[in-house]
Parts: structure tokens; C-alpha cells; sequence
């Protein structure tokens, strides 16, 4: 008989993404689709909660995490494809900061372009 273990890994653990950069960018083109405004945090979360459900973090076997965070590399990419749809004039950058939806600590919010 094989009994095995579950590891509790408490606090923030930062986890990287299988994806690909293009498949990254696919899932991220379909968060655009559904979402005309969103912040940098609401895209990464997305991305986080999509991923752990297709599971596509490299998680450690038999472990279980309290707190997921993308890694460094990851958020770059994910500037990067961003980047990108600024550059294609799919995507722009807010600047302003009056309305509710901005007052979230100092975080990036975009607007979708149709």
C-alpha cells in the first residue's frame, strides 16, 4: 500500500505558465473578447484561475498552495502580448483615474479597442 502526502505551502508562491507564448495570447485575446475594460491584476487573476484549471502551472506533486502568483518571466510575457495588442490598436493604456474602477492601488488599466 502507497500512502502519499500532501505538502501545505502557505503564503504567496509564485508559479510558472506551460503555455506557449501563442496560446498564451489566445487566452488572453478571449478575455479581451468578453471584457471591454480590465486592469493588469484582473487579467493576470484570469489567467491564473484559467490556468490552474486547465493545468497549466508547474505545480510540485502532491502540494497545495494558499496563494498563487505569476513569476516574474510570466508577467513580462504577459506585458509583452499586451504590448502588442497596444501596438496593433487593439488595446490602449488608461491615463485617467477618476472614474470607480481606477481607485484600486495604483494598478494598470486598459480599454479595449473595437
Amino acid at each position: 500500500m502507497i500512502y502519499r502526502t500532501t505538502t501545505y505551502k502557505f503564503g504567496a508562491s509564485r508559479l510558472s505558465l506551460k503555455y506557449k507564448d501563442e496560446d498564451l495570447d489566445k487566452l488572453i485575446e478571449a478575455y479581451m473578447s468578453n471584457n471591454s475594460e480590465f486592469s493588469f491584476t484582473q487579467l493576470c487573476n484570469y489567467v491564473l484561475s484559467v490556468a490552474d484549471q486547465q493545468d497549466m502551472l508547474e505545480k510540485e506533486p502532491n502540494t497545495s498552495y494558499s496563494q498563487i502568483l505569476l513569476t516574474s518571466h510570466d508577467n513580462v510575457r504577459i506585458c509583452r502580448i499586451l504590448w502588442g495588442h497596444i501596438w496593433n490598436k487593439e488595446l490602449m493604456q488608461l491615463f485617467i483615474n477618476t472614474h470607480d474602477m481606477y481607485r484600486n492601488n495604483g494598478d494598470t488599466y486598459f480599454v479595449v479597442i473595437k
